[in-house]
């Protein structure tokens, strides 16, 4: 009978003492925390283990008011309720040779004169913030362009919000939410008209501006979601069935007990609607309350103070 010869060569032993493992078969025990080499024909080729992806961390920044008349990047096309309290500018960033396809809509508000204080990277559920101008004493901070308010959705009779919508804006607006509290800043306030919603794609932003962000705490809750649900469900019409649903004022309760990544477990928000599914609502919304008005010209200094 021929006898087989098996050959260790100490370099391929990696460091390890005892590279005499041999089992009955002849063959060797393959240690899993090694890296393999495999012989072939073309050389040797290195398996390697897989790296273990680092988590993402969100990041918030500082904001540095730019010096500069914010005129000369963008031109405004529509300001909104001028004279309401929260008088804002839909504004085009206005092109150049060098960026095309720069015409994208924004909108731009008169900020007070404190920090502004946004995330590192932008989040699809925020009205994010693209930059600061500090421009004849005031600072006008720019968004992203704001879909259309919750507040006028809410008040839309045909067709009206039910359970599975106003779920479905839960989950996304909490996304976003979430992400700002992960950057450790919260919201001390939200409301209805702070969360707009796209007519193109049913995605839902939460705005940044309306409150000073704080310091998040040990101690935070996320009381301040189940208040603006609670003034969500009293701005919708004929809304008894939500007023009823057990499971809607269960949510709301928790909200004075969980801090916001707890909340996100609620089994309330287990298969929410596709974000596609809200874009009836707000195109009605437009019709029915809020018609479309004629774009007029304006300066964007013409803004007034929030």
């Amino acid at each position: 009978m021929d006898s087989k010869r098996l050959t260790i060569f100490p370099r391929t032993t990696n460091g390890v003492k005892d590279a005499n493992t041999i089992n009955r078969r002849g063959g060797y025990t393959e240690l899993s925390a090694l890296k393999r080499k495999l012989n072939r024909e073309d050389g040797l080729l290195e398996r390697k283990l897989p790296k273990p992806t680092p988590s993402l961390q969100v990041k918030r920044k500082n904001f540095t008011p730019l010096d500069e008349d914010p005129g000369r990047h963008y031109r405004c096309i529509h300001i909104v309720d001028p004279e309401g309290e929260r008088p804002y500018c839909l504004a085009q960033e206005i092109a150049s040779a060098a960026t095309e396809n720069a015409y994208r809509v924004v909108m731009i508000r008169r900020s007070l004169d404190k920090s502004i204080y946004g995330l590192g990277d932008s989040n699809p559920n925020l009205l994010n913030i693209v930059s600061v101008f500090r421009f004849q004493g005031s600072l006008f901070t720019v968004f992203d362009r704001p879909g259309f308010p919750l507040s006028e959705i809410a008040m839309s009779h045909s067709p009206p919000l039910g359970l599975a919508e106003v779920r479905t804006i839960s989950v996304e607006a909490l996304a976003g939410i979430c992400a700002v509290y992960t950057a450790g800043l919260c919201l001390p306030f939200i409301g209805v008209d702070d969360i707009t919603i796209s007519a193109s794609n049913g995605r839902v932003k939460v705005a940044l501006d309306r409150a000073t962000l704080q310091e998040t705490t040990a101690h935070d809750k996320a009381t301040a979601f189940g208040t603006m649900l609670d003034n969500l469900v009293s701005h919708i019409p004929d809304s008894s069935a939500l007023q009823q649903s057990q499971d809607l004022l269960a949510f709301i309760q928790h909200t004075n007990e969980r801090s916001y990544p707890e909340l996100k477990k609620e089994s309330f928000l287990k298969d929410p609607l596709p974000t596609a599914s809200l874009i009836p609502f707000v195109l009605n919304a437009q019709i029915t309350v809020f018609p479309v008005e004629h774009v007029t010209k304006a300066v964007i200094t013409d803004l007034g103070t929030s």
